[in-house]
């Protein structure tokens, strides 16, 4: 058994469906932590890294999540229904 880094107090841990993805809600520190899991290995790496951030990326990768949201929705807005979102 190996220890992986997580937020403070974590409280419970949840396996996507896929087996793919951990995520682990952290009490303490009132966030998540997400994990890729190697379906062969069941290595953990967190999902920042295994998407190309560097170490203790999350908020990074949060930003660019949610920019990219924010744009998508704006284009669909723009294409489906002619409105600026």
């Amino acid at each position: 058994v190996q220890n992986y880094s997580a937020g403070s107090n974590p409280y419970s841990v949840t396996v996507h469906p896929s087996g793919r993805f951990a995520y682990v809600v952290n009490f303490g520190s009132n966030d998540m932590s997400l994990y890729a899991i190697n379906t062969t290995t069941g290595e953990l790496t967190r999902l920042a890294q295994a998407m190309g951030y560097g170490p203790r990326a999350g908020q990074q990768l949060r930003e660019d999540y949610l920019r990219a949201t924010r744009r998508s929705r704006s284009v669909a807005m723009r294409l489906l229904f002619g409105q600026e979102g």
